[in-house]
């Protein structure tokens, strides 16, 4: 068995595109000025349904229209209803721009977005499993950004008292990509920050991968696990659903789908141990762990150890 160094699809991926074809769709989520959103499904919704119920306590988002992504699929919320004190009813026109209407789980997450397709030159991103060049196993948060040119580059600044946009919230990037008009998510971005140029019309964003929400927070839970598996840890350490930390699924030659045996196990761990959340997701590394968020947001682990082949 021991140590297998595998080429393994999911350790980078890169992504450079300017803009050069109507197969890509670029959207925000966190600059309206009036209403940002992220929520969840209450319930599961099939391809065929012209509604979606979420999760809304108080009934914030009746006042919503506009675009929404979720997962591979793009749909425009026509109207709102309220279903009682904790929910909220969706009137939606499904996939859109060459998206496709797609069965969808109460886990993923929704958002509402604003369109800035028109508006971008062209965009680089990143997912990196690990950084070879440090060592072997721990993770590293990836990167990407977005250039847009725009008539008026105030209208994203935080100071201006006329701007349209709102960038004082950490921004989130959905990039869409395809070919004959038809598309799927490539990529999500977390944590962005705004920059502008006045004198070049130029606005530009960059983000991390979702492994940035936590890379730098102070710990704060005090856990010890004694021989849980990884999934169980990093959904409590993370507060994060279980269903969305996924095995990443590689073929070794055999059945090319690992399991929780795949893994060490986490024994007599302590969160107590470290400073941030970082140190301990490093922590973990050190049992051969590999992870990364992909535009999911699914949460990928792989090792190149301890596999059963």
């Amino acid at each position: 068995m021991g140590i297998r160094l595998a080429n393994h699809p999911n350790i980078q991926e890169n992504r450079d595109k300017a803009k050069n074809s109507e197969s890509f769709r670029v959207f925000l989520h966190g600059v309206n000025l009036s209403l940002n959103f992220e929520t969840h499904l209450n319930t599961s919704c099939d391809a065929t349904q012209k509604y979606i119920v979420v999760n809304d306590s108080g009934s914030n988002y009746v006042s919503y229209t506009g675009f929404i992504c979720l997962q591979d699929e793009i749909m425009y919320v026509n109207s709102a209803s309220v279903v009682d004190s904790e929910t909220t009813r969706f009137e939606v026109v499904r996939a859109r721009y060459g998206t496709v209407a797609l069965t969808h789980d109460i886990y993923e997450y929704i958002r509402s977005v604003i369109e800035v397709t028109q508006d971008t030159t062209g965009y680089k991103t990143s997912m990196t499993m690990c950084n070879p060049l440090s060592d072997l196993f721990s993770p590293v948060i990836s990167n990407g950004y977005l250039y847009m040119s725009v008539l008026e580059p105030y209208d994203w600044a935080i100071w201006s008292t006329n701007r349209k946009y709102n960038t004082a919230n950490k921004t989130v990037l959905y990039i869409y990509e395809g070919i004959r008009g038809e598309i799927m998510l490539q990529y999500t971005g977390f944590n962005g920050i705004c920059t502008f140029d006045t004198d070049m019309n130029k606005v530009e964003f960059k983000f991390e991968d979702k492994l940035g929400l936590w890379w730098e927070k102070k710990m704060d839970k005090d856990l010890i696990f004694k021989d849980d598996n990884i999934k169980t840890v990093l959904s409590e350490l993370l507060d994060y659903d279980i269903n969305k930390i996924q095995y990443s699924t590689f073929d070794y030659g055999t059945s090319g789908i690992l399991v929780d045996g795949s893994f060490y196990n986490c024994d007599l761990i302590g969160t107590n141990e470290v400073e941030k959340y970082r140190d301990f997701l490093k922590l973990l590394s050190t049992l051969g762990i590999r992870m990364c968020f992909d535009q999911y947001e699914n949460l990928l682990l792989f090792s190149d150890i301890n596999i059963n082949t």
